[in-house]
């Protein structure tokens, strides 16, 4: 996640002529729900793992993750 940050802030920062609010609007609108599908499937896999649940579908869940995250950021 943070290489991709990078990338992400570093095309961003090329491609504008300023480091401004909506330099930083632009790279939330484009990070913040990838980041939190990451965020959420990694606590959703803790608490199973917390809780025991040996049903819990976990290459489910790491295969809709990695399913969103080929696409790229």
């Amino acid at each position: 996640m943070a290489l991709e940050d990078a990338a992400v802030l570093a095309e961003l920062l090329i491609n504008s002529e300023t480091l401004d609010e909506r330099l930083w609007e632009q790279f939330h609108d484009r990070r913040l729900e990838r980041a939190g599908a990451v965020v959420n499937a990694s606590a959703q896999l803790g608490q199973w793992l917390f809780d025991g649940n040996k049903d819990a579908d976990v290459p489910g869940l790491l295969a809709t993750l990695a399913a969103r995250l080929v696409v790229p950021a």
